[in-house]
């Protein structure tokens, strides 16, 4: 797998302050946790609860914002494959 924790939390901290302050309040309003909570316990969880927090729309968005920043870094992935990962529990149980 291309993806891992570190990837994850790299990418938000590397997210603009009102993007960041968006995603912690609608995740902790919704889903109790903030991105940085689902990241490092259950990253399988992230693409559910941003779709929760913020719609289906938004929550591609944030996929997509998360495939460009991979690219930046020489990481070729889909991102339906992004979805796929961020979505299912035995990618990560693999690792």
């Amino acid at each position: 797998m291309a993806v891992d924790k570190e990837d994850l939390l790299k990418f938000y901290i590397s997210l603009n302050t009102s993007i960041k302050l968006l995603l912690r309040f609608r995740l902790r309003q919704t889903v109790g946790r903030t991105f940085e909570e689902l990241a490092s316990e259950e990253p399988w969880r992230i693409y559910p609860s941003l779709v929760e927090a913020l719609s289906e729309h938004n929550a591609e968005v944030i996929l997509n914002m998360f495939a460009n920043w991979l690219m930046n870094r020489g990481e070729r992935i889909s991102v339906d494959d992004l979805r796929s990962i961020l979505s299912d529990k035995r990618r990560w149980l693999k690792l």
